[in-house]
């Protein structure tokens, strides 16, 4: 039997009044592509949300190519309240990280989430 090495980062923020979607930038700092799943559900029923990378639907997997960034967008328009996103990857190789930071420009709260690849 052998051992399968796995990373996994999850979070869950709150949903604003009136927000349909949340970007996350995804950063492959490394030089091998990256090959990540992904869950995101509405934590107060249980739905899965859509989320796109360049407008086209990601069902389970995605492909991160090596030494770039990627925005994925998933549409929170039909949550009640609570998202909650999960990454997992399994393979051998440094982890990754979340990084959120919110700032408020021109009196706009902006949120910035970043997953790092390692």
């Amino acid at each position: 039997m052998s051992l399968v090495n796995s990373s996994k980062s999850q979070f869950s923020f709150i949903k604003k009044e009136n927000q349909d979607d949340l970007a996350i930038t995804i950063n492959n700092s490394s030089k091998e592509a990256r090959i990540l799943s992904l869950a995101v559900r509405d934590a107060d029923t249980g739905n899965r949300l859509p989320a796109t990378i360049n407008g086209e639907y990601l069902a389970d997997e995605m492909q991160i190519p090596p030494e770039t960034l990627r925005v994925l967008l998933i549409d929170v328009s039909h949550a009640k309240r609570q998202v909650v996103v999960e990454f997992t990857r399994n393979s051998s190789g440094s982890g990754m990280s979340i990084r959120q930071k919110n700032s408020s420009m021109n009196g706009k709260v902006v949120d910035f989430i970043e997953l790092l690849l390692k």
